[in-house]
């Protein structure tokens, strides 16, 4: 039995899709201030380790949903 739901702990699919969106513009920018010296790989690497969760998310409620 597939789930059916179109919101997620509050946020929409669409909504999910948005964030993920904004990460990777974030993380554009901090590959910029990693080479400044401003920010640390540490920063990087969570925030794609969060935008890698966001994608999972995304993929299964969006299967769930289509069917």
């Amino acid at each position: 039995m597939a789930i059916t739901i179109k919101y997620i702990d509050k946020l929409s699919v669409k909504e999910y899709e948005f964030l993920n969106t904004q990460i990777g513009y974030r993380l554009e920018a901090i590959a910029n201030e990693i080479k400044q010296e401003k920010a640390t790989q540490k920063d990087y690497v969570e925030l794609r380790f969060l935008q890698h969760k966001i994608k999972n998310i995304i993929k299964f409620y969006k299967k769930n949903i289509d069917k």
